[in-house]
């Protein structure tokens, strides 16, 4: 099992505490590239997990994206004092239709504010089907505003070839995954994976 391409996603604002220390023993045990965690846990789960090589990382903003961008850069900058190694941000869908320059301005200020404190800024899709226009407009918001890494939700998977062709090669391609089928899949094409934490990974 390729661990060091996985990133443990618990990022889900209703989980217990007994669920949080359940995947930092996970971590504890396997090399996983990350953990993803609610913005709530991250400085338990840093402060756990100092020990050893795992990539700390928390969300930003509305699933839906839909936030305010100073929302976001607020959210950020608390993030960036618990020392939160990577952050995770879905683009605004409604603003990319109406004109994508908005978008791209957003994250040329989340990626400006994170990058001063050395942390990584993630590009996420939205759990939504996405048009081939849309991922078109999306990977030059990534390519011009200094995104380190986008995320492919499962519902856009059929774009990823695209992605793989048209981003560039500074930026880490991720992919959302609870199949296990599919996880196995990934993994062989050394594709980082976002592992929903109830999937068997034997």
């Amino acid at each position: 099992m390729e661990y060091k391409h996985i990133i443990c996603d618990l990022d889900n604002p209703y989980q217990s505490e007994d669920a949080v220390n359940k995947v930092i023993d996970l971590c504890l045990q396997h090399p996983f590239k990350g953990v993803h965690v609610p913005n709530y846990w991250a400085k338990k789960v840093i402060r756990d997990l100092k020990e050893k090589d795992i990539t700390v990382i928390s969300s930003i903003g509305e699933a839906s994206g839909n936030d305010l961008t100073q929302i976001k850069l607020f959210a950020l900058k608390e993030l960036l004092k618990l020392g939160v190694e990577e952050v995770s941000v879905t683009i605004n869908l409604s603003a990319l239709r109406t004109n994508s320059t908005w978008c791209k301005i957003e994250f040329l200020q989340l990626t400006q504010t994170a990058h001063e404190k050395e942390t990584l800024i993630t590009l996420r899709l939205p759990k939504t089907e996405i048009n081939q226009d849309e991922i078109q407009k999306i990977i030059q918001v990534v390519n011009h505003a200094g995104v380190d890494s986008i995320l492919i939700s499962e519902q856009n998977l059929h774009h990823l070839e695209m992605v793989q062709k048209e981003i560039s090669d500074l930026v880490e391609i991720q992919v959302e995954c609870n199949n296990q089928q599919l996880l196995q899949k990934l993994l062989q094409q050394n594709i980082k994976v976002f592992w929903q934490s109830y999937v068997n990974l034997s």
